[in-house]
């Protein structure tokens, strides 16, 4: 399901020249091992429905109980709460991602959530600091450990010519990709926020009718 790709320098690199050719051979590394896989992946429509998570049944008839996604260290219950509030349809993450290899997503998708004509995705980095210590001091944790992300169709609209790394509006970023928008801002807590992707996807809609 998952690979990891780690280079190792065996010498401290002292001069700043010699830092920017290691880091430029590892970006090398990580296009080349993205160009090989996204050849297997065809991108789907927007519209395409993917299948629910494997784990939907299960943590949505003990709402009340924590289910915790490893390693990813994410309550599941947050995440459904938060699709049935807003009437929104879970979708399976790694499913999303393979329907749609191109587009610039940050992170890894623990939270699909389908609407009318959009998506909004919780995402998590897969290496985060250890804050296991404040688990149990607090019922969600702060920090910069993620970001959530908005998808809508732009149809005809062209890519956008950002470096990968999306265009600032605000404290937002966003770009186009193969005819869809992808809109994504910081998440300042661990877990899936509902009121911080409502405002998103406010943004999300506006970017989307100004063009």
């Amino acid at each position: 399901m998952y690979g990891q790709l780690v280079v190792f320098q065996q010498n401290f690199l002292k001069q700043p020249e010699d830092l920017d050719t290691f880091c430029e051979l590892i970006s090398w590394l990580a296009r080349e091992i993205r160009e090989i896989s996204g050849a297997t992946l065809t991108p789907q429509p927007f519209e395409t429905e993917l299948p629910p998570p494997e784990w939907l049944d299960a943590v949505a008839a003990k709402l009340d109980e924590q289910h915790i996604l490893a390693p990813q260290g994410v309550m599941l219950e947050r995440v459904v709460r938060t699709a049935q509030e807003r009437g929104l349809v879970l979708e399976n993450s790694l499913a999303f991602h393979r329907a749609f290899p191109q587009l610039p997503i940050p992170g890894e998708a623990f939270g699909v959530m389908r609407g009318d004509g959009i998506r909004l995705l919780c995402c998590i980095e897969r290496s985060i600091r250890d804050i296991s210590q404040l688990k149990d001091l607090f019922p969600n944790p702060g920090g910069p450990v993620g970001a959530d992300v908005a998808v809508l169709p732009a149809p005809g609209v062209p890519d956008t010519d950002d470096g990968g790394d999306g265009l600032l509006a605000d404290d937002t970023r966003y770009a186009v990709r193969d005819g869809i928008l992808c809109v994504w801002r910081r998440r300042d807590r661990w877990q899936a926020d509902g009121e911080s992707l409502d405002q998103l996807e406010a943004v999300a809609r506006s970017l989307s009718v100004s063009g």
